[in-house]
Protein backbone atom coordinates (compact mmCIF):
# COMPACT_ATOMS: atom_id res chain seq x y z
CA UNK A 1 0.00 0.00 0.00
CA UNK A 2 2.68 2.75 0.69
CA UNK A 3 4.25 2.16 -2.94
CA UNK A 4 0.41 3.24 -4.39
CA UNK A 5 0.56 5.99 -2.16
CA UNK A 6 4.35 7.07 -3.09
CA UNK A 7 2.79 6.45 -6.92
CA UNK A 8 0.33 8.96 -6.36
CA UNK A 9 2.54 11.61 -4.99
CA UNK A 10 4.84 11.22 -7.65
CA UNK A 11 2.42 11.31 -10.21
CA UNK A 12 1.21 13.97 -8.76
CA UNK A 13 4.45 16.02 -9.05
CA UNK A 14 4.26 15.00 -12.56
CA UNK A 15 0.93 16.14 -13.69
CA UNK A 16 1.70 19.68 -12.34
CA UNK A 17 4.94 19.39 -14.16
CA UNK A 18 3.62 18.66 -16.88
CA UNK A 19 0.84 21.62 -16.47
CA UNK A 20 3.13 23.86 -15.90
CA UNK A 21 5.72 23.39 -18.97
CA UNK A 22 2.87 22.62 -20.84
CA UNK A 23 1.56 26.47 -20.33
CA UNK A 24 4.85 28.21 -20.31
CA UNK A 25 6.01 26.36 -24.00
CA UNK A 26 2.83 27.09 -25.53
CA UNK A 27 2.84 30.72 -24.03
CA UNK A 28 6.24 31.51 -25.23
CA UNK A 29 5.41 29.55 -28.45
CA UNK A 30 2.68 32.25 -29.16
CA UNK A 31 4.60 34.74 -27.85
CA UNK A 32 7.55 34.85 -29.98
CA UNK A 33 4.48 33.80 -33.69
CA UNK A 34 2.95 37.28 -32.28
CA UNK A 35 4.07 39.89 -30.19
CA UNK A 36 1.10 41.77 -30.04
CA UNK A 37 -0.06 38.95 -27.81
CA UNK A 38 2.74 38.79 -25.43
CA UNK A 39 1.08 40.83 -22.86
CA UNK A 40 -1.98 38.67 -23.10
CA UNK A 41 0.50 35.73 -22.53
CA UNK A 42 3.10 36.82 -19.90
CA UNK A 43 -0.64 37.72 -18.07
CA UNK A 44 -2.00 34.02 -18.46
CA UNK A 45 1.25 32.71 -16.97
CA UNK A 46 1.66 35.14 -14.18
CA UNK A 47 -2.14 33.78 -13.20
CA UNK A 48 -0.43 30.15 -13.57
CA UNK A 49 2.17 31.08 -10.85
CA UNK A 50 -0.49 33.01 -8.80
CA UNK A 51 -2.47 29.94 -8.61
CA UNK A 52 0.54 28.03 -8.03
CA UNK A 53 1.19 30.13 -4.68
CA UNK A 54 -1.87 30.53 -3.73
CA UNK A 55 -2.77 26.73 -3.76
CA UNK A 56 0.88 26.19 -1.43
CA UNK A 57 -0.74 28.96 0.81
CA UNK A 58 -3.73 27.16 1.11
CA UNK A 59 -2.73 23.72 1.40
CA UNK A 60 -2.44 21.86 4.92
CA UNK A 61 0.73 20.34 5.83
CA UNK A 62 -0.65 18.01 8.58
CA UNK A 63 -0.44 14.34 8.19
CA UNK A 64 -3.22 12.92 9.02
CA UNK A 65 -3.52 9.39 11.99
CA UNK A 66 -4.45 7.41 8.85
CA UNK A 67 -1.63 8.33 6.56
CA UNK A 68 1.22 8.30 9.62
CA UNK A 69 1.58 4.36 8.97
CA UNK A 70 2.99 5.54 5.49
CA UNK A 71 5.86 7.91 6.72
CA UNK A 72 4.24 11.16 4.57
CA UNK A 73 6.32 14.09 5.93
CA UNK A 74 4.67 17.24 6.79
CA UNK A 75 5.84 18.80 3.37
CA UNK A 76 4.88 15.76 1.84
CA UNK A 77 1.48 16.36 2.68
CA UNK A 78 1.45 20.05 1.84
CA UNK A 79 2.73 19.28 -1.77
CA UNK A 80 -0.17 17.03 -2.48
CA UNK A 81 -2.14 19.46 -0.82
CA UNK A 82 -1.30 22.03 -2.98
CA UNK A 83 -1.56 19.89 -6.44
CA UNK A 84 -5.00 18.89 -5.21
CA UNK A 85 -5.93 22.43 -4.32
CA UNK A 86 -4.57 24.11 -7.12
CA UNK A 87 -6.99 20.88 -9.58
CA UNK A 88 -9.59 22.30 -7.68
CA UNK A 89 -8.69 25.86 -8.75
CA UNK A 90 -8.05 24.75 -12.10
CA UNK A 91 -11.08 22.73 -12.47
CA UNK A 92 -13.39 25.58 -11.67
CA UNK A 93 -11.91 27.65 -14.24
CA UNK A 94 -12.56 25.17 -16.94
CA UNK A 95 -15.91 24.45 -15.76
CA UNK A 96 -16.95 28.18 -15.79
CA UNK A 97 -16.13 28.54 -19.64
CA UNK A 98 -17.07 24.89 -20.25
CA UNK A 99 -20.12 26.05 -22.54
CA UNK A 100 -18.70 28.85 -24.54
CA UNK A 101 -15.96 26.03 -25.22
CA UNK A 102 -18.80 24.40 -26.68
CA UNK A 103 -20.30 26.73 -28.09
CA UNK A 104 -16.78 27.36 -30.27
CA UNK A 105 -16.75 23.59 -31.07
CA UNK A 106 -19.93 23.79 -32.53
CA UNK A 107 -18.98 26.77 -34.53
CA UNK A 108 -15.92 25.13 -35.64
CA UNK A 109 -17.46 22.07 -36.67
CA UNK A 110 -20.10 24.38 -38.94
CA UNK A 111 -17.93 25.86 -40.97
CA UNK A 112 -16.40 22.69 -41.37
CA UNK A 113 -19.16 20.39 -43.03
CA UNK A 114 -20.72 20.61 -45.87
CA UNK A 115 -23.56 22.55 -46.10
CA UNK A 116 -26.00 20.30 -47.62
CA UNK A 117 -24.86 17.27 -45.55
CA UNK A 118 -24.46 19.07 -41.64
CA UNK A 119 -27.36 17.46 -40.63
CA UNK A 120 -25.80 13.99 -40.71
CA UNK A 121 -22.46 15.65 -39.80
CA UNK A 122 -23.95 17.05 -36.59
CA UNK A 123 -25.75 13.72 -35.91
CA UNK A 124 -22.42 12.38 -35.68
CA UNK A 125 -21.04 15.02 -33.74
CA UNK A 126 -23.96 14.00 -31.24
CA UNK A 127 -23.43 10.55 -31.07
CA UNK A 128 -19.41 10.98 -30.67
CA UNK A 129 -20.48 13.41 -27.38
CA UNK A 130 -22.68 11.27 -26.03
CA UNK A 131 -20.21 7.84 -26.74
CA UNK A 132 -17.72 10.33 -25.18
CA UNK A 133 -19.30 10.56 -22.07
CA UNK A 134 -19.62 6.95 -21.72
CA UNK A 135 -16.21 5.70 -22.57
CA UNK A 136 -14.42 7.71 -20.26
CA UNK A 137 -16.02 7.02 -17.14
CA UNK A 138 -16.50 3.42 -18.02
CA UNK A 139 -12.35 3.03 -18.86
CA UNK A 140 -11.85 5.05 -15.52
CA UNK A 141 -14.09 2.05 -14.02
CA UNK A 142 -11.99 -0.45 -15.21
CA UNK A 143 -8.39 0.47 -14.46
CA UNK A 144 -10.01 1.22 -10.91
CA UNK A 145 -11.32 -2.22 -10.75
CA UNK A 146 -7.95 -4.36 -12.55
CA UNK A 147 -5.47 -1.90 -10.48
CA UNK A 148 -7.06 -0.61 -7.43
CA UNK A 149 -6.06 2.72 -7.38
CA UNK A 150 -8.00 5.72 -8.33
CA UNK A 151 -4.59 7.69 -9.62
CA UNK A 152 -3.96 4.78 -12.17
CA UNK A 153 -7.12 5.60 -13.14
CA UNK A 154 -6.87 8.75 -14.53
CA UNK A 155 -4.51 7.04 -16.83
CA UNK A 156 -6.93 6.70 -20.04
CA UNK A 157 -8.32 10.39 -19.30
CA UNK A 158 -4.57 11.45 -19.91
CA UNK A 159 -4.30 9.05 -22.60
CA UNK A 160 -7.61 10.63 -24.06
CA UNK A 161 -7.10 13.90 -23.98
CA UNK A 162 -3.29 13.32 -25.64
CA UNK A 163 -4.94 11.66 -28.17
CA UNK A 164 -7.65 14.33 -29.08
CA UNK A 165 -5.00 16.90 -28.37
CA UNK A 166 -3.03 15.40 -31.79
CA UNK A 167 -5.86 14.91 -33.65
CA UNK A 168 -6.87 18.69 -33.13
CA UNK A 169 -3.27 19.38 -34.62
CA UNK A 170 -4.59 17.88 -37.82
CA UNK A 171 -7.49 19.92 -37.93
CA UNK A 172 -7.57 22.75 -40.78
CA UNK A 173 -10.20 25.56 -41.04
CA UNK A 174 -11.31 26.62 -44.18
CA UNK A 175 -8.93 30.23 -44.59
CA UNK A 176 -5.83 28.16 -43.06
CA UNK A 177 -3.02 26.11 -44.14
CA UNK A 178 -1.93 23.43 -42.06
CA UNK A 179 2.30 23.65 -41.64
Amino acid sequence: MDSIINIGIILTYVMVGVATLTTVLFGLKKMLSNTKNAKKTLYTIGGLILVCIISYILASGDVLSSYEKYDISSSQSKNVGMGLVMFYILAAGVGSVQGGIQACSRSLFGKLVPEEKSGEFFGFFNTFGKAGAFIGPALVAIFITVFDSITIALTPIILLFITGGMIMLKVKEPNETIK
